[in-house]
């Protein structure tokens, strides 16, 4: 075993080789999108590098007509603060505090404790939200003559890019509300299709889809009127599912329900892992997908999107005494057993098939190993594992933490698949008295910048996580 010397310079050698891969694997992806859409920097032209959000340049916002509907429909606000978008200091982002954001700016937040509280009226608010954004987003899309200028191109896939969020937070809570507080590895095509967490599913590949061909297809032209039934499906799928929901028991908290933010929220970042892990020849019907929620719940989606050929597109769920940051940590992973933290409920797998597990981030490696764990004890073999993104040199000091663990570099490239994109976290500097905040109180730069865009849009709750922001932010000007 390495100590924390030896791990990190070797580990900053595997850094910079990673750093360079990257570079060479997403060429071919920048240049497509700089064709369909002019820009010069690719993926980072057209998607933020923070948020993930489909973003338009101040300049370019500006030069759109006011008339265009598209625009008036990104512009909707209540005098003061824009509804579904929201600036940063160089863009408009076409995700804002009514519906993307919502939880973000609305639930109540512990700064003390780190708890949140999300209530059933905040729910059925963000359901309402939802209802009137699709329904506005109609109106104006049969507004416009020419869905396939650049810039409406853009303000389109802003939509669909809500639509994403929504029917995955939809899908998770679907998920976690109908396994209740059992592990759970579920094969989604072996679900019911008159089942209302199919019907999510299938509305949601079909936006995968759509996203994929709108981004990296240069002859794909946008058809209004399949965009428009598509949408109208949606809200159909919404009122099914708002009916549901009011018969449920109510709960003091839906917190771990509907998820307010995911860390991995850039559709192009998910896409390329996704589509570079296909192309390494994966063994044509003897394969499945599985990914891990929260985090890794697109992943095989997107993964079916592109190859609808592959049976097992499935989901790892883990109940609350294994899931959670917290907890996790303090489980022994030498003597972790999947019987013993409360079994696991096996639906439409096929334990003769190798998997691919996959998950949005690794930092110290534990809810991956967990899902190892949980695969052979159940004896089904693992492939490989892909992440989207790979932990930094500026983050060894949490993963040698108690408890913690520190990933084993010398199976990237052959058993670890991915890692493609760095993760967003900052450096924890000598003067933090966090174990894994700077001494800013930043631990996830990309949630600190949509917070800080949250603050500046003005609608938030003042017993929201955004007002904690918007104190830390003036206490550190003054």
């Amino acid at each position: 075993m390495l100590r924390k010397s030896e791990y990190t310079k070797a580990y900053a050698k595997i850094e910079k080789q990673l750093q360079q891969g990257k570079n060479s694997k997403i060429t071919y992806f920048n240049n497509l999108i700089n064709d369909k859409f002019l820009t010069v920097n690719g993926i980072n032209d057209l998607f933020d590098n923070a948020s993930g959000s489909i973003k338009i340049p101040m300049y370019d916002w500006i030069c759109i007509p006011e008339g265009n509907a598209l625009k008036q429909f990104w512009q909707t606000n209540n005098s003061a603060s824009l509804w579904y978008s929201m600036f940063d200091n160089e863009n408009i982002l076409l995700r804002g505090s009514k519906v993307y954001y919502y939880f973000l700016a609305q639930r109540i937040h512990n700064e003390t404790t780190r708890e949140d509280i999300t209530t059933k009226e905040m729910v059925y608010e963000w359901l309402q939200n939802n209802i009137e954004f699709f329904s506005n987003a109609l109106v104006a899309i049969n507004k416009i003559t020419n869905l396939n200028d650049i810039n409406n191109i853009k303000m389109i896939l802003g939509i669909i890019d809500n639509v994403r969020n929504y029917l995955l937070i939809l899908l998770n809570q679907e998920i976690i509300s109908n396994s209740g507080e059992k592990n759970l590895l579920l094969n989604l095509k072996f679900i019911n299709k008159n089942n209302l967490c199919y019907k999510i599913y299938s509305i949601l590949l079909e936006i995968e889809k759509l996203m994929k061909d709108i981004v990296f297809t240069s002859e794909y032209k946008i058809n209004s009127i399949l965009l428009s039934r598509l949408i109208q499906k949606v809200m159909l799928t919404t009122n099914e599912y708002a009916l549901e929901f009011q018969q449920k028991e109510e709960k003091e908290n839906y917190s771990k329900d509907f998820r307010a933010y995911r860390e991995i929220d850039n559709f192009a970042e998910n896409f390329i892992t996704c589509y570079l892990i296909l192309q390494k020849n994966i063994k044509e019907n003897n394969i499945g997908i599985c990914g891990i929620c929260y985090g890794g719940l697109e992943l095989p989606i997107i993964m079916q999107s592109l190859d609808n050929t592959l049976s097992d597109i499935s989901i790892l769920k883990f109940n609350h005494n294994v899931s959670g940051y917290a907890k996790k940590q303090s489980l022994e992973l030498r003597f972790f057993d999947i019987f013993k933290n409360g079994g696991i409920d096996v639906i439409g797998i096929d334990r003769k098939k190798d998997y691919i597990l996959m998950d949005d981030n690794l930092l110290t490696g534990k809810t991956m190993q967990l899902a190892l764990t949980t695969f052979y004890d159940i004896g089904i073999e693992i492939e490989k594992i892909t992440t989207v993104r790979y932990p930094g040199v500026n983050r060894i000091s949490q993963m040698f933490m108690p408890n913690h663990g520190a990933i084993d570099f010398r199976q990237f490239f052959n058993f670890i698949e991915g890692l493609y994109f760095p993760s967003p976290y900052s450096w924890r500097d000598p003067y933090s008295t966090s174990p894994y905040e700077d001494s800013l109180g930043i631990f996830d730069l990309n949630r600190r910048k949509i917070l800080e865009c949250l603050v500046k849009n003005g609608d938030y709750s003042q017993n929201s996580e955004v007002i904690y922001v918007k104190r830390k932010v003036k206490n550190e000007n003054n």
